[in-house]
């Protein structure tokens, strides 16, 4: 049973791949991205201001244009990202 439901919940979490901060703190400046994977589908994932922020949320059939926006994003929005390692 306590397999099954890990399963379940990492299936709806996704699977993290990719994880970057802007390297600013606070609400009004903070910034983070998260790429990851759900089976098949590819998420990218954004979010402005901090813990209590709303995350936007863009879903590709390929990992290539969901890399496409990871990049695209991180350019308009400064050049201090920082990966931010799995753990």
């Amino acid at each position: 049973m306590t397999l099954r439901l890990e399963t379940r919940a990492r299936s709806l979490a996704g699977e993290l791949l990719e994880c970057w901060w802007n390297g600013k703190f606070g609400q009004d400046q903070r910034s983070d991205l998260w790429l990851k994977r759900f089976g098949s589908a590819w998420c990218v994932e954004a979010r402005h201001g901090g813990i209590g922020a709303i995350r936007h949320r863009h879903y590709f059939g390929d990992e290539m244009s969901a890399r496409e926006l990871l990049d695209t994003l991180k350019a308009e929005h400064g050049q201090n990202w920082k990966w931010v390692p799995k753990g």
